[in-house]
């Protein structure tokens, strides 16, 4: 194989999607794409539909020289560990190795360098790597322990809200309004709407975390009960960075960084900002980080310039991405 035709991969595994991204060596995306949550703990059927996102990419696979594959809750269930290392080794027969999504999304944010990458989409955490490269992570404890301040967490505050509203234990009527809207309910359906939604979801998890942007939506036009949500969620995702902060040695980075959906939500941006001072941009989306640490292990030059090529790269295709992903009404 010439150096030339040479690629390697990465997968961005996630409680609502998961992507995948193949690379060349002058760091530009050769392939990309997404497809269902890759969780086990709550998909089951995630390793057949992590298989059926390679299909695609079948004829890019002998080209691979190195394989990274981040994904949702490794290093935490040792059950679920090898099956997830079986699954890599079934996918890809080049070398490879298998790690936390999460601290692929650190990888993204720093490249390797000391930072705090406060994570919230589905789920939430915190992770860092000190000035020894030591890893640590707060939080993350899935949704029956923890998950504070993520998308699920937002949407499963909004929905009790809008039950007891529905009910009358409170007077948030137009926040409940608003939700209920935001499904494509009927408003007079009342509590028989919203229970049928939920619990005819079949991917509960996923579908509560969407709720998420109809709480950030209400917030935006001002509504209390939508606003006072998002402060809970905003305090409780500071208390993961103060945690993480407390638990590093020596010196610690000045600035944090970012990952999940629920950061594009200007208003907990905000939040958070008044809390712990102005974020630093990732300077690679996760996926990309992933394929950032299977160029190092594959002996490529990753230089900033490659790194920046990368970025671009990577941020073009993955806007490509979502506007297919939209006109197909949100069909992965």
């Amino acid at each position: 194989m010439s150096s030339d035709s040479e690629l390697i991969l990465a997968v961005d595994g996630g409680g609502t999607k998961t992507v995948l991204a193949f690379a060349n060596r002058d760091g530009e995306l050769v392939f990309l794409d997404q497809g269902a949550s890759s969780n086990p703990m709550d998909n089951e059927r995630w390793r057949e539909q992590l298989s059926q996102l390679f299909t695609a990419a079948g004829h890019l696979l002998p080209s691979t020289v190195h394989a990274v594959f981040g994904l949702p809750g490794f290093g935490e269930i040792k059950r679920f560990d090898e099956l997830m290392r079986s699954a890599a080794a079934d996918l890809s027969s080049a070398p490879h190795h298998v790690m936390n999504d999460v601290e692929l999304a650190l990888d993204g944010a720093f490249v390797g360098r000391p930072g705090v990458l406060l994570l919230a989409g589905t789920g939430s955490m915190a992770m860092a790597r000190d000035a020894g490269g030591q890893v640590l992570r707060v939080g993350g404890w899935g949704e029956i322990f923890g998950d504070e301040g993520s998308a699920f967490w937002i949407g499963r505050e909004a929905l009790s809200a809008t039950s007891q509203a529905l009910d009358g234990r409170t007077d948030a009527v137009d926040f409940a309004n608003g939700i209920l809207s935001g499904l494509g309910l009927d408003i007079g359906g009342g509590c028989d709407a919203l229970m049928s939604w939920c619990y005819g979801s079949q991917r509960l998890r996923s579908a509560v975390a969407g709720v998420a942007r109809f709480v950030d939506a209400l917030a935006r036009s001002g509504n209390r009960t939508a606003l006072a949500i998002l402060n809970s969620a905003a305090d409780h995702l500071s208390a993961h960075l103060t945690a993480i902060r407390r638990c590093m040695k020596g010196a610690q980075p000045a600035t944090w960084s970012y990952a999940g959906g629920v950061f594009e939500s200007r208003v907990i941006g905000a939040m958070l900002a008044r809390r712990h001072g102005k974020p630093r941009p990732p300077r690679l989306p996760p996926i990309a980080g992933g394929l950032w640490r299977a160029a190092r292990e594959a002996g490529w030059r990753t230089d900033d310039a490659w790194i920046e090529k990368l970025a671009e790269s990577t941020r073009r295709n993955i806007a490509i991405l979502k506007r297919l992903h939209d006109e197909n009404g949100g069909a992965v």
